[in-house]
């Protein structure tokens, strides 16, 4: 639903690495209008999100090899305001998607861990 909003701008679109979208060439309007509907589907526009510093891997359930449901921890975390700095989450020892730097909290058993400890 949220590319449907998008593609309906018509105005280029760029897809970041960091799973960031820039729509350029906007007029103030639009890109007001755009924020007003956009925003409340999920999509981030404040620089200052902790949105920002959070990422995690696919994880369950579309990841048969994660130990838990990655993305909706990570949603606790930035929701309880708990992830200090760059965090990312992944469910399995393949740790996907880790940044070069950051804290990368693992999937275990028992919960999660800082990957390396």
């Amino acid at each position: 639903r949220q590319a449907e909003f998008v593609a309906a701008i018509e105005a280029p679109v760029v897809i970041t690495p960091w799973r960031s979208l820039l729509v350029c060439d906007l007029a103030e309007g639009v890109a007001d209008t755009s924020l007003r509907v956009l925003a409340p589907m999920g999509l981030v526009f404040d620089e200052n999100s902790r949105w920002l510093d959070v990422t995690a891997c696919v994880g369950s359930p579309g990841c048969e090899k994660s130990l838990a449901d990655v993305r909706a921890e990570a949603t606790r975390a930035v929701s309880e305001d708990t992830a200090g700095g760059q965090v990312h989450y992944v469910g399995c020892e393949r740790a996907c998607g880790s940044p070069v730097s950051g804290t990368v909290l693992m999937a275990t058993e028992d919960g999660f861990r800082v990957r390396g400890e």
